[in-house]
């Protein structure tokens, strides 16, 4: 091969990665298409509704499972101490003057004896020893009780804080743009809990909140949409822990939120979760990445001040 081949063919190389890197610089700046849209939140069914007309489930086109690695021959097997069978669409309609919803959104917590499960509309407390209910009453019941006041959207998540032996809950408002939060006074769920909230997008959806708590602070991501339900971007709203699971009433005083515009191009991540932890670690935080088919990671940094800041995906 020449010289002037290899080369012309060089530059013409160069030429095209240069043209592919301006292509993806510009496809990075698209949001992934199954985040511009709001499904509308949770379905209520109706006392005349049949159980069985639930929302379909969609799966993954093309998707297959046969890249996965079979699990190891030595793995033993499993032992199952105690099998809680959870509240049921029936529980719902039981509690709600006939009415219950789809999906449930269910999510559960193991505290120091207990194990308390939340869904949209009704939460539930059982004992862990032997699965026996200890309390099902439905999510309006148990706001009131922690002094919230107004309507609910459902949307709970639960998460037993082992140092401590707190339980902390979240919800939406009475309005969608609304986070609450419920701390309870003690370990035992069946006792007092107290509430605040704040709000988390103004004048939309603060959709699909999470929740993490680590040794700084108080973690819950959101999907943000507007009044028309377009995507809008995300927004990380970070509490100190002590503000919420001190001895004085929770409040979100220290609260930092930081929000991710739709159109800043921003790398922030789509479903923010932080992660929970019970060591030294604090602020870190992983998600769905908004711009690729990929996770990513960063870290808050002094979580819980009003200095706080995020470091680099």
């Amino acid at each position: 091969m020449s010289t002037r081949f290899f080369t012309h063919h060089k530059r013409s190389l160069i030429a095209i990665a240069a043209l592919a890197l301006v292509a993806s610089s510009a496809m990075a700046a698209e949001p992934k298409e199954s985040y511009l849209e709001y499904d509308g939140g949770v379905q209520m069914i109706g006392p005349d509704d049949g159980l069985g007309g639930q929302k379909p489930i969609v799966g993954m086109a093309g998707g297959s499972l046969g890249g996965w690695a079979a699990a190891p021959a030595n793995n033993g097997p499993s032992t199952i101490g105690v099998s809680i069978k959870g509240v049921t669409q029936y529980d719902l309609r039981n509690l709600l003057n006939g009415s219950s919803f789809i999906p449930p959104d269910t999510m559960g917590a193991v505290g120091a004896t207990q194990f308390m499960e939340t869904s949209n509309g009704v939460y539930a407390i059982y004992n862990k020893a032997n699965g026996a209910v200890q309390s099902m009453v439905s999510a309006a019941t148990f706001w009131a009780a922690a002094g919230a006041t107004g309507g609910l959207n459902g949307d709970a998540r639960v998460l037993f804080d082992k140092p401590s032996q707190k339980w902390v809950a979240i919800q939406f408002g009475a309005s969608v743009a609304d986070i609450q939060i419920a701390v309870s006074t003690t370990s035992d769920a069946l006792g007092a809990w107290r509430s605040t909230k704040f709000t988390g997008f103004a004048g939309g959806t603060a959709d699909f909140p999470t929740l993490a708590i680590d040794s700084k602070a108080i973690y819950i991501g959101t999907n943000n949409f507007n009044a028309a339900n377009a995507f809008a971007g995300t927004t990380l709203n970070v509490i100190a822990r002590s503000d919420l699971l001190g001895a004085g009433a929770p409040t979100t005083a220290s609260l930092k939120q930081f929000n991710t515009s739709l159109v800043s191009g921003t790398e922030r991540g789509f479903a923010i979760q932080g992660v929970n932890s019970t060591g030294a670690a604090a602020g870190r935080v992983v998600s769905a990445a908004l711009y690729t088919n990929d996770s990513i990671r960063y870290d808050v940094i002094n979580p819980g001040t009003v200095g706080a800041t995020t470091g680099p995906v």
